[in-house]
């Protein structure tokens, strides 16, 4: 059968970059075309960028991006590069808003348009390459049938990363080859824009759903395949929306066939983990900044977001602050400076008490604007200095604290990007265990000191509340799945907690809407 070698870039766009993504674009195209490639694919919205908060792309950026595209095919043209057939996910605006589409270049031209009715199909080398975009995964019917004599279907998506989505996505393709009897390849964005992070794990399947290749997740890479594909059978106005043919004659098969890569899949902990390393990543670089600053409170919080930052950019460019008082006890400046020595960031002190004796003096409070005054002065020294300072400010609160409204809005969930917004508490502590565990394989020092993990149980605030693994189930079944008071007694919360903690989530829920953004999961 025909041999086709098959290129999928997943990159790391950036929204509205439309010069640095195209510079993407022509680097790794002439990587994959140096490794022999003879058909090379980008994933969705690789001019664009994945669009910030998922909104719409303006006009004038629609516009701006089809200009674009034109250049992008004159430029690989002009350097060398116009031989190699590259597939790339491109978003048009439509009367009833923008759609994502494959565009195919060659030769200096965009050759393909949008499809209608079915996939545009290319001839390459005697194989029939239907072209699609990630949504045609879900495609039945007459879309479907367009796809009878391909050899493979291309899909360019750009798949927000959710826990355990890749395996649901690996379902989708495996099924879509099996109905349409041919192979499928689909690459996907890396990296991250705001909330949202892309993991990438590109991969090919045969017609049959086995895994052919697959590549890294949360790494910008070129994974290559060398696929044997059924010759076509059809005549040059063949299956699809419209045909477009390249080359009638098979090519050579490579001299040295490539190992077909099939990238170890991370464990439920480790893709989290690396999800938030890339949003606060991302989050960093894409806003201009080159380092970041933590308030240290020597709590779990604290440990594992100064721990994430310095995976995501180096701890010579993260800048851990504590704000002792009077009343701050030694275990937690104790338990913040261990977190620094074991990171290895950069640590400073600055000392609260004559700010917060100004403030008390001047001002006549409440026992309970008193209580978190402290807090709200601490959110804003840090903010102060990270202004001052030009670093980018995280947030230490998890979902749990956000959820029953405990961090206040201007303490612990001060700050630009909160990485743990999305993360209860319980999930904070087994990702601090995993990554001690993992670097201690390493032989490395684990960055989470053992004191911060023994005090992450202590219950916060005044009000009594349950264990941590009660309080997130049951905050996980009222506000993420929706069940009701009744519902959640049913399912044995005993009734007393069930309303403290509703109760509290429901006063909580407009506060939650004014803490910064996280990582999504």
């Amino acid at each position: 059968m025909p041999a086709l070698r098959l290129a999928l870039n997943q990159i790391d766009t950036t929204f509205g970059d439309l010069p640095g993504n195209a510079d993407l674009v022509v680097r790794w195209t002439r990587h994959a075309a140096d490794q022999g490639a003879q058909l090379v694919a980008f994933p969705d919205a690789t001019l664009i960028g994945s669009p910030a908060e998922a909104q719409q792309p303006r006009p004038w950026l629609l516009d701006a991006s089809r200009s674009a595209l034109v250049q992008l095919a004159e430029r690989l043209e002009s350097e060398g590069l116009g031989g190699t057939p590259v597939v790339l996910g491109c978003v048009e605006g439509r009367g009833d808003g923008p759609a994502s589409r494959p565009a195919l270049l060659h030769q200096g031209h965009v050759l393909t348009r949008p499809a209608t009715h079915g996939p545009v199909v290319v001839r390459l080398h005697g194989v029939d390459v239907a072209l699609g975009v990630g949504g045609d995964l879900q495609q039945d019917g007459k879309w479907l049938h367009a796809l009878s004599g391909a050899g493979l279907l291309l899909v360019t998506g750009a798949f927000p990363y959710a826990t355990g989505g890749g395996d649901a996505r690996l379902e989708r393709v495996r099924d879509r080859a099996r109905a349409a009897g041919c192979a499928v390849a689909c690459v996907n964005l890396t990296g991250g824009q705001d909330e949202r992070v892309f993991d990438g794990d590109s991969l090919v399947v045969d017609a049959k759903g086995e895994v052919l290749a697959r590549a890294p997740q949360f790494e910008e890479g070129c994974l290559l395949a060398d696929l044997d594909l059924p010759p076509a059978t059809s005549g040059p106005d063949g299956p699809g929306d419209h045909h477009v043919v390249i080359s009638e004659e098979a090519a050579p098969a490579p001299a040295e066939p490539v190992a077909a890569g099939r990238a170890r899949r991370m464990d439920e902990l480790e893709e989290v983990y690396a999800a938030l390393v890339c949003g606060v990543r991302a989050q960093t670089a894409k806003n201009g900044f080159t380092s970041i600053l933590v308030g240290l409170d020597g709590g779990i919080g604290s440990a594992l977001v100064a721990a994430v930052a310095v995976d995501a950019i180096g701890a010579e460019d993260v800048h851990g602050v504590t704000l002792p008082t009077s009343e701050t006890s030694g275990q937690a400046l104790e338990n913040a400076a261990e977190t620094a020595r074991r990171t290895g960031l950069v640590l400073r002190s600055v000392p609260l008490d004559p700010v917060l004796d100004a403030c008390t003096d001047a001002l006549d409070l409440t026992d309970l604007a008193d209580l978190n005054l402290q807090a709200r002065l601490c959110g804003t020294v840090l903010a102060a200095l990270a202004e001052t300072e030009g670093r980018l400010l995280l947030a230490t609160s998890d979902r749990t604290g956000l959820t029953i409204g405990h961090p206040s809005v201007h303490g612990q969930a001060m700050g630009a990007f909160a990485p743990l917004r999305h993360v209860y508490r319980t999930t904070a502590l087994r990702l601090a265990k995993w990554r001690n565990a993992a670097a201690a394989a390493r032989g490395e020092v684990p960055p989470v000191p053992e004191r911060t993990l023994t005090d992450a149980d202590d219950q916060p605030g005044a009000e009594p509340l349950p264990p941590y693994e009660v309080l997130d189930a049951l905050l996980t079944a009222y506000v993420d799945e929706g069940a009701g008071e009744s519902e959640l007694v049913g399912r044995g919360f005993p009734p007393e907690t069930v309303a403290r903690v509703t109760r509290l989530a429901d006063a909580a829920a407009s506060t939650r809407h004014r803490h910064p953004p996280g990582t999504r999961l």
